[in-house]
């Protein structure tokens, strides 16, 4: 999915932690790949070199998708406004959760 204009906020904010997650997890495998090379387990590189393709694009996507958010984030018309609401809403829902721990 391509973040547009006509996108909804949550599905906005749903494939940034959808991508922020990706990104993580191929980070996690980027550096245990380095440690097994350094280690001398692993005699190539080519798998180094693959993940770290991985990393990068999901690295890309999410910053396409933090790209769009701050945008409307800045915007003064009512998108922005709403999308401000919204980011305030899920901050509330998200402090009561850890509240009640």
């Amino acid at each position: 999915m391509k973040a547009t204009k006509n996108t909804t906020h949550r599905l906005l904010i749903g494939s940034a932690k959808f991508f922020y997650h990706r990104h993580a997890l191929a980070t996690a495998h980027v550096d245990e790949e380095i440690r097994l090379v350094m280690a001398g387990q692993r005699g190539s590189l080519r798998r180094l070199i693959y993940l770290q393709g991985l990393q990068a694009a999901a690295c890309q996507r999410l910053h396409e998708y933090l790209q769009q958010i701050a945008v409307r984030v800045r915007r003064d018309d009512t998108d922005g406004k709403e999308f401000r609401e919204y980011l305030d809403t899920e901050a509330q829902k998200i402090a009561r959760a850890a509240g009640e721990k």
